[in-house]
């Protein structure tokens, strides 16, 4: 994937795509994941608008283990180890990282200081639906040069109000496949 090429072509090639089932991704309406040995790479659709200052928060389980890492029904399936959270198209290094701390049930994240563990690529607005591209860093995160990694995104208004979600409110959390 190229982030500084300003299009979206490359994405064209992806073809494993995730689409929420029926209502349950909200205003989102898709993704693409791929990854290589220094990247994991995400492609997103949905119905917002840049402007609107949308919080973005990205669940990650890096050690492939339920047992450690926050749980939540919202998004199950994942302990999740890290939050990226922020409003990541209206606001420049608008991503913070935060690693569980806390028991299993408490939300409970230490911000972390991590200088360039993501890069947002290029963003296209047009029609009502906004799409974009971003990366981040394998090894700026422990646990993503393993195997495989789990997440979720929930995204929220500006007041945190939850507007959106991949793969879906309640659906079982994406897991990825980074072996090669």
């Amino acid at each position: 994937m190229k982030l500084d090429d300003k299009t979206l072509a490359d994405w064209d090639t992806i073809a494993n795509v995730i689409i929420p089932t029926g209502t349950t991704g909200g205003i989102v309406k898709k993704a693409k994941f791929d990854y290589d040995s220094q990247n994991v790479y995400v492609h997103m659709e949905m119905a917002v608008k840049v402007s609107d200052g949308n919080i973005f928060d990205f669940y990650m389980d890096t050690d492939n283990k339920s047992t450690t890492g926050l749980l939540t029904s919202e998004i199950p399936g994942g302990g999740y180890d890290f939050l990226l959270e922020g409003p990541l198209l209206s606001q420049a290094n608008g991503l913070v990282q935060y690693q569980h701390t806390g028991g299993q049930n408490d939300f409970a994240f230490n911000p972390l200081d991590i200088a360039e563990y993501y890069k947002l690529g290029t963003v296209q607005e047009a029609g009502g639906i906004v799409k974009f591209e971003l990366a981040f860093a394998r090894g700026k995160r422990s646990g993503l040069t393993g195997k495989a990694g789990t997440c979720g995104i929930i995204l929220s208004a500006s007041n945190y109000s939850e507007l959106g979600y991949m793969p879906g409110q309640n659906h079982t959390a994406i897991t990825l496949d980074i072996s090669q």
